[in-house]
């Protein structure tokens, strides 16, 4: 009898000790309280992740019992990251604030197609699209 109880109590500390947790939460816009759709949730210890849904809800299952920085990002706003101590379930909300990023100038550039040109080509002219339109869409003008 004092066997079985001790091997109860050992089995009882072991599952507490490998209890998986979850990690619920909201990601909502600094400014305007709104949810962020697509937001990029990351726990960088795992390689567990997951996005926003349209409410801008989330969830990690499956999570030990330990510290973790957990990372939130989405284009336009500022990346977040945050340690956190999973002890139990946690329920986090994260505020990104807005972010705007100077780009460089994209320059698109082309080659128009001549007799010289190795390609196969037509030059259709705006009569000829004006006598074939008869409110159908350009790849079908195309084909004429």
């Amino acid at each position: 009898m004092r066997k079985l109880v001790v091997l109860l109590a050992l089995m009882l500390m072991i599952t507490q000790m490998l209890a998986q947790n979850s990690i619920k939460g909201k990601v909502v816009d600094d400014a305007t309280g709104e949810s962020i759709y697509g937001a990029n949730v990351v726990l960088l210890s795992g390689s567990k992740g997951t996005t926003t849904d349209r409410n801008g809800n989330f969830q990690l299952e499956s999570i030990a019992n330990g510290s973790y920085t957990i990372r939130v990002s989405m284009i336009g706003y500022a990346e977040l990251n945050r340690p956190i101590q999973v002890t139990g379930n946690l329920e986090l909300t994260f505020r990104l604030s807005q972010k705007a990023e100077q780009l460089q100038d994209v320059i698109v550039t082309s080659t128009r197609a001549n007799e010289k040109t190795p390609t196969t080509f037509t030059n259709v002219d705006a009569e000829e699209i004006e006598k074939q339109n008869l409110g159908q869409d350009l790849p079908f003008l195309l084909n004429w």
